[in-house]
């Protein structure tokens, strides 16, 4: 691929479908709910940070509030206070909890769970904070976990299981990057490399997920969708497509959210869009 802005220029007219697309599934939830506000659990990655400024360039900074929790010995500093920074940026009210005793009890009262990573008992609890806010001040509680964790992992698993909704849901994170260009997102957002959470390690190349590259799952939902070619996946052994196309159909029956069915000519245009990467932009 080239440069990932000169073919957001280039695919424009995709692109600026898929952002009115998200617009939409965001409309329905302000009209057809009696919560009028969100709730946003951030975390300073992009997928996070890209629907907070969506949602603040529709409906204003009073129409949402952010949660950012952090857990002392295992979050990543420089996140948490890009976090802070963009609802400052932005005029968003938000709430930065530590849940680091939090998440000692849990381990200290449930040794079974000391078999669990940090991020899994931290997405519960962060969770729990999340349902008590959004009851308290009535709020619709956003998940911004793109279309490849879902599909692969379930909602429970990647700690989005209690929202209400999910706008990002069935977009890809190639996606994610491209309309966080497009609606100019701070360019730190937009280099920031994906993780499974926002794990202190500073000089990781690449996170992994279930023993193998979020970009190479990604890619591989894409393939199981019919979006890419086989080629685009013939670095990726054998033993691990039919793992992960396994985990995909057993997953997928559950997937009911923006863009997962794509009608033509939408669905055209998403396969031209990958089409033309030969790295995604988040390699």
């Amino acid at each position: 691929m080239g440069n990932l802005s000169e073919y957001c220029d280039s695919s424009s007219k995709y692109v600026t479908w898929l952002i009115s697309y998200i617009y939409d599934f965001l409309d329905e939830q302000i009209l057809n709910y009696t919560q009028r506000r969100f709730l946003h659990c951030l975390s300073g990655g992009i997928d996070s940070a890209l629907l907070l400024k969506l949602i603040v360039d529709r409906y204003g900074s009073k129409s949402i509030i952010c949660l950012i929790t952090n857990v002392d010995f295992f979050n990543n500093p420089n996140d948490l206070n890009d976090a802070q920074e963009l609802c400052r940026e932005l005029g968003v009210k938000y709430y930065f909890i530590n849940i680091s005793k939090a998440v000692k009890v849990f381990y200290e009262t449930m040794p079974e769970l000391k078999t669990q990573m940090v991020d899994n008992v931290a997405n519960r609890v962060r969770s729990g904070l999340a349902c008590e806010l959004a009851l308290k001040y009535n709020l619709r509680l956003l998940f911004a976990g793109p279309y490849s964790e879902w599909a692969i992992m379930g909602g429970d698993a990647v700690g989005g299981a209690a929202a209400h909704c999910y706008p990002f849901g069935g977009i890809f994170k190639s996606e994610i990057y491209a309309i966080a260009r497009r609606v100019n997102l701070s360019e730190k957002f937009c280099r920031k490399k994906p993780s499974t959470s926002s794990i202190r390690k500073t000089n990781a190349k690449e996170a992994y997920a279930l023993g193998i590259k979020l970009s190479d799952l990604e890619k591989l939902v894409m393939f199981f969708c019919g979006l890419i070619n086989k080629n685009k996946i013939e670095h990726i052994p054998k033993d691990k497509l039919l793992f992960f196309h396994y985990l995909f159909k057993f997953f997928e029956k559950d997937l009911d959210y923006p863009c997962t069915n794509l009608i033509e000519p939408e669905r055209n245009g998403r396969k031209e869009f990958f089409a033309e990467f030969d790295k995604f932009p988040f390699e």
